[in-house]
């Protein structure tokens, strides 16, 4: 009995450790892509609970909604000599998540 108890208590820490690492989530608002030792092994664009391969396996996660790129507000001098204040704001989404990876936005 307590053998049993031991090796229960073990495979209990073991799946604690081993659950989080093989499942994943993608939710509806996001899509993402797995990698496997930096190459890109596949590309999830639907929500779900999904599976990979603990330890070898990493995944990004990207926003699938409109982004707004905000540029600092820049002047700009005119030809009667003013001075012209502007904005530029460019919006994104990320529908293809292969082009992203690895760029900081």
């Amino acid at each position: 009995m307590k053998l049993f108890s031991i090796v229960l208590v073990g495979l209990i820490i073991l799946s604690a450790i081993m659950l989080p690492q093989i499942f994943f989530s993608v939710s509806e608002t996001e899509v993402g892509i797995v990698t496997r030792f930096g190459q890109i092994k596949s590309e999830i664009t639907s929500p779900g609970l999904r599976m990979k391969t603990p330890f070898m396996d990493q995944v990004t996660t990207f926003e699938k909604r409109l982004l707004l790129f905000d540029a600092p507000p820049d002047s700009l001098l005119t030809r009667d000599k003013k001075t012209s204040h502007y904005r530029r704001v460019c919006p994104r989404t990320n529908n293809r998540p292969k082009d992203f990876q690895g760029k900081a936005w």
